[in-house]
């Protein structure tokens, strides 16, 4: 027997695990940006990160 409030909690858990996912990965980008300019290297490594799409509403 499932609360009725359990889905609810674990969609909103799951929403704020996605945002900090992709604030992570933001955070990640931009420091190594900052490194290479940093070691004024020319070859900048972008790691291709997966496009997640956020929910619109």
């Amino acid at each position: 027997m499932a609360l009725p409030t359990g889905q609810g909690r674990d969609q909103s858990r799951s929403d704020h695990f996605l945002m900090a996912l992709m604030g992570a990965a933001m955070v990640l980008m931009m420091l190594e940006f900052m490194l290479a300019i940093h070691r004024n290297s020319a070859a900048i490594v972008v790691v291709p990160v997966p496009s997640v799409a956020v929910p619109s509403g």
